[in-house]
């Protein structure tokens, strides 16, 4: 469980890189560059999840693998922030809702990933601290 251990304690800091390769992009004010961002961010957040997986029982995924489990979750997730952020799917809200709803769909991503990272966290390390995950978490997004 060492492996897991050093895995789940340097997540904050995988974080905290991914934000600061996104922000150059969301810096440029640019909608494509904004969304790519945050992309970025949710992509590496995917191959995390994927990582944390390898502790977890491939029958929670169902006929999938985890990779394809996650895939789906988050697509299901995007198209849910993209139905609240334009209801009417005509377009009528600009561009500019697609920074919006990619953007929820990463603080979707991001909360399963710290939950799972949380859970097995709490299940195998003996000396995990939650409180203290959490917190290095959260200042990791600047």
């Amino acid at each position: 469980m060492q492996l897991l251990a050093a895995y789940i304690e340097g997540l904050p800091d995988v974080l905290k890189h991914a934000y600061a390769q996104a922000q150059k992009l969301w810096d440029s004010a640019g909608t494509r560059d904004m969304v790519n961002g945050s992309r970025l961010v949710i992509d590496v957040l995917e191959q995390s999840w994927i990582h944390l997986s390898a502790w977890f029982s491939p029958r929670h995924f169902g006929e999938k693998s985890a990779a394809e489990y996650f895939s789906g979750f988050i697509a299901s997730r995007h198209s849910w922030n993209y139905a609240l952020q334009e209801p009417e799917a005509d377009g009528s809200r600009g561009r500019e809702v697609r920074v919006m709803y990619v953007g929820e769909t990463l603080l979707d991503i991001e909360e399963a990933v710290a939950e799972t990272a949380v859970s097995l966290g709490e299940m195998y390390m003996d000396d995990f601290d939650k409180g203290s995950w959490e917190r290095r978490w959260r200042l990791a997004k600047g």
